[in-house]
């Protein structure tokens, strides 16, 4: 596996990591009493039945959009390419320095025109990167946004276990 590719690699399973570490997190989290003021705050909040299964439904349905929309994500294929191109420029620009280093005609203008290559891949390198740093980024709101609501239904649940616990004796 090229370097590229172990990177992307090593991304995604990175991210694949914290998404299911905070999932364990959160499941994992003690669900103590909550004071009295909060318990009233909370349940002035919570929504009626009908209004819970409109809002699972529609929360399905984002879900189904997010999986959709994260496969979609980046072409893989063609920013591998991408990667594999500016790798073998950067071999062939390092066999030239070798080559520059081990003549005895070598000119201070043929080490600049080098370098000057070497900063034309730079910049393509960074160029093929900014989608890829892209979807990470938008990835990273999106683990943030499911984060919260996750929070969300978590406290809606403890809220009606205490009602159902309270209402049942």
């Amino acid at each position: 596996m090229r370097l590229p590719e172990k990177k992307i690699v090593a991304v995604v399973l990175s991210m694949a990591v914290l998404l299911i570490s905070s999932r364990a997190l959160a499941d994992q989290q003690p669900k103590g009493e909550q004071p009295a003021d909060a318990k009233r705050e909370l349940s002035t909040a919570v929504p009626d039945l009908a209004d819970i299964i409109p809002l699972a439904t529609k929360l399905s349905g984002r879900l189904t959009a997010l999986e959709n929309a994260v496969e979609a994500g980046l072409e893989d294929a063609a920013v591998e390419g991408q990667y594999a191109e500016t790798e073998a420029n950067l071999r062939s620009l390092a066999g030239q320095l070798q080559l520059l280093k081990d003549s005895k005609d070598a000119s201070y203008n043929k080490f600049v025109k080098l370098k000057t290559a070497i900063e034309q891949e730079n910049k393509s390198l960074e160029k093929i990167s900014q989608p890829l740093s892209d979807e990470i980024t938008r990835l990273g709101a999106w683990r943030s946004e499911w984060l919260a609501e996750r929070k969300n239904w978590n406290e809606l649940k403890g809220i009606c276990q205490i009602h159902c616990t309270h209402s049942g004796s």
